[in-house]
C-alpha cells in the first residue's frame, strides 16, 4: 500500500465529525428574547476569546494611492498590536455614490495577497485561482478575474 493510500491529508475528514458533535454554544434560539440572547452570546464569546490585549495607537500609514482600472486603490498599513502591522488595500469603485457593499478579505500569514486581489503573477497562479473559485462555487468571481 502506498503512503498516499495509507494517510489522509484532508483535515476535514477528522474535523467534520468533531464539529458535528460540538455543542452549539452560540447558536440562535428563536424562542429567546433577542437582546437577552445577544447579551449571552457576547458574554460567552468574550469568555472563549480570553483577555483582550491592550489597545495600541493605529498609526495608519498610506503607502500609495493609484488608479486601478474600475476602482481607486489605496494601500495602507496599520498597527494591530505592539510590533505587528497589517497591510490593507481599499478598492473603491469609480462612479459610485452612497453606501456600497463591502468585502473584507482576511489574508492570513502567507505571501498571497496578490491572489486575494485577483492579480495572479503567472498562468500557474491564474489556473490555481480559477480552480479554487470553481471548487468553492464562487463562479461570479471567475468571470471578473483578469485574463
Amino acid at each position: 500500500m502506498s503512503d498516499a493510500a495509507r494517510f489522509s491529508f484532508a483535515p476535514e475528514l477528522c474535523h467534520d465529525p468533531l464539529v458535528a458533535k460540538a455543542p452549539r454554544m452560540l447558536r440562535f434560539d428563536p424562542e429567546a428574547f433577542f437582546p437577552e440572547w445577544q447579551s449571552g452570546v457576547r458574554r460567552t464569546f468574550k469568555q472563549l476569546l480570553g483577555p483582550m490585549p491592550a489597545p495600541v495607537p493605529l498609526d495608519v500609514h498610506i503607502e500609495f494611492e493609484r488608479d486601478a482600472g474600475e476602482s481607486h486603490e489605496t494601500r495602507f498599513v496599520f498597527t494591530s498590536e505592539p510590533g505587528a502591522q497589517v497591510p490593507c488595500h481599499l478598492l473603491m469603485p469609480k462612479g459610485v455614490r452612497g453606501p456600497v457593499p463591502l468585502i473584507i478579505c482576511l489574508q492570513g500569514h502567507g505571501p498571497g495577497m496578490h491572489l486575494s486581489l485577483g492579480r495572479p503573477a503567472d498562468d500557474a497562479e491564474r489556473a490555481m485561482m480559477l480552480r479554487a473559485i470553481t471548487i468553492t462555487r464562487f463562479k461570479p468571481f471567475a468571470r471578473a478575474m483578469p485574463r
